[in-house]
């Protein structure tokens, strides 16, 4: 995931929204990165980011209703918000789905 400090929060959002993960690992650097680049990166992460997500509640609701506009489940094909499936549990396959695994 990449994008600004405030593009990033709304993405990590998104997804505590709809997966409520109990722990997330930030990679700072990546392949022929620069060094500066790098450290400028985890820079940011560690002064924005973190905070914010630090500080953020999940909303289970919004996250089980914007995954299922987002996406007609493929376990049953009904398109937003009708899911049986997902009235009942958010299984491993329809958030693997939501996060494009």
């Amino acid at each position: 995931m990449s994008g600004t400090p405030d593009t990033v929060i709304k993405k990590l959002q998104h997804i505590i929204d709809v997966a409520d993960p109990a722990y997330m690992i930030f990679w700072g650097r990546e392949g022929l990165m620069a060094h500066d680049v790098a450290v400028r990166g985890i820079d940011l992460m560690a002064r924005d980011v973190i905070p914010a997500i630090k500080e953020y509640k999940a909303d289970r609701e919004k996250g089980r209703h914007s995954l299922a506009a987002e996406l007609a489940c493929r376990a049953c094909g009904t398109p937003g918000g009708g899911c049986q499936f997902l009235g009942t549990a958010a299984t491993a396959q329809v958030v693997g789905e939501a996060l494009g695994l």
